[in-house]
């Protein structure tokens, strides 16, 4: 998740690098211009942790690995770096590289504050790699989990919205992932309801572009 709230002085890609490894935000970088990130809830936490270690123990054994939160993912087209939420990469890899390259899978978790750049920017951004397969999108303020996918195309479409039961994966490795919508969202105490107007701004992006 991120907020474009704080804009920086123009950097190079080599300097925005070195600026990051230093600093104690993150931030992302889209073509010469770095933005700061913004703070996440602990409900959106809670999410990104359920499917991460959903997705990584239907890695176990193959090439892929999935990654939480602190791993920015290169845009070479665009010039640009962000931080998922959750990626996925089956490319083999240099442990001790500072960004991936060829995702196949990126999730992010909505929030009220960045709905609209994670159904916008970033659909759009994400569909530029051309390894990924699969971008989803999941709401924090109710269940809700949509599934973008394409080919060789770089644009996304729908191919799926789960509210309950199941839905499946299919960029990973083998046979398509079933997974289930209760285990994304495990833990979430939903009596603390979320703010309304939140909703609102997350729902309502579904329907404005």
């Amino acid at each position: 998740m991120s907020l474009p709230d704080q804009k920086i002085q123009f950097m190079t890609v080599e300097e925005y690098l070195s600026f990051e490894e230093s600093s104690a935000v993150r931030h992302e970088y889209l073509d010469g211009q770095v933005f700061a990130m913004s703070g996440t809830s602990l409900r959106h936490n809670i999410i990104a942790e359920n499917f991460h270690a959903i997705l990584k123990s239907n890695l176990k054994g193959s090439p892929c690995k999935a990654f939480l939160l602190e791993v920015k993912v290169k845009i070479d087209s665009l010039n640009s770096f962000y931080y998922p939420d959750v990626v996925v990469s089956c490319t083999p890899m240099n442990t001790e590289a500072i960004f991936l390259e060829s995702p196949v899978l990126i999730a992010e978790i909505l929030s009220p504050s960045t709905a609209a750049i994670d159904r916008r920017e970033k659909l759009l951004s994400y569909g530029r790699i051309s390894s990924v397969r699969e971008y989803i999108i999941i709401h924090q303020s109710t269940k809700r989990i949509e599934i973008f996918s394409k080919g060789d195309e770089p644009r996304f479409s729908a191919s799926a919205v789960c509210l309950s039961g199941s839905f499946r994966l299919h960029s990973l490795p083998g046979a398509p992932v079933s997974v289930d919508i209760e285990s994304v969202y495990e833990e979430v105490d939903w009596d603390q309801q979320a703010d309304a107007a939140g909703i609102l701004r997350e729902d309502a992006e579904i329907y404005t572009w």
